[in-house]
């Protein structure tokens, strides 16, 4: 017997509505079997998440946080990266970007992938892919500025073989190039590309907001790693 899958939202901060108008745009792209339905939620309470099968979380701090302040917003961890906040400055520098994003796929079956118009504001990068460890990664500690956010569980080998090693699902090339002064101010390790999309289980996270435009592609995306995970 196939049950409803049920997507909640985070609904205390960012564009949690604007992530429902994308979510309902997108389900009739991704057909669950046996007549299940897919039902979203807002959510604002511990019971209310308690439903939820899977969870978006619009502007959430989810890793460890570069040139961020001690003692203030807490992170939620789930990805073993660290992630500099307002990287490419403040509000006022927010721009757009055409994305080649190439796990997008295409309903004629071109392999053409179209690109996606991301949209960056006050946006951070993943400065380091992080090694999978037991704990939390003590090395970090060192780093000026530096908040580690908590492991996810399970940890050590078993956590290794839940989740995986991070995945890079999109860069944006040339950004480093540009921002020379700041890149080597920051120590980053590598101007081939900024890390604007990673993936790591069942966990996923942009430094674009997805959600406001009108493409619900990666919504698409992200509802089909869902149905095959539940």
């Amino acid at each position: 017997m196939t049950r409803n899958i049920v997507v909640g939202v985070l609904a205390l901060q960012g564009a949690f509505y604007e992530h429902f108008k994308l979510l309902q745009r997108a389900s009739p792209e991704v057909a669950i079997d046996q007549d299940g339905e897919w039902e979203f939620v807002e959510v604002r309470t511990a019971q209310e998440l308690e439903r939820c099968d899977a969870l978006i979380i619009p502007g959430g701090e989810t890793e460890s946080a570069n040139r961020t302040k001690k003692g203030g917003q807490e992170l939620i961890g789930g990805l073993d990266v660290r992630v500099n906040r307002n990287y490419f400055g403040r509000q006022t520098e927010s721009f757009e970007a055409e994305l080649a994003l190439s796990f997008l796929s295409t309903k004629d079956g071109t392999g053409d992938v179209k690109p996606f118009n991301g949209i960056f504001i006050r946006a951070p990068v993943v400065e380091k892919v992080l090694p999978v460890i037991r704990g939390e990664p003590s090395s970090e500690r060192a780093i000026d500025e530096t908040v580690i956010a908590p492991s996810p569980s399970p940890e050590g080998e078993r956590r290794e073989q839940f989740l995986g090693p991070v995945e890079v699902m999109a860069t944006l090339p040339g950004r480093s190039r540009t921002l020379r002064e700041r890149v080597g101010a920051m120590g980053l390790e590598d101007e081939a590309g900024d890390i604007i999309a990673v993936k790591q289980g069942n966990v996923f996270g942009t430094s674009f907001h997805p959600e406001l435009t009108e493409d619900a592609r990666i919504h698409i995306w992200w509802l089909q790693q869902v149905k095959g995970m539940t």
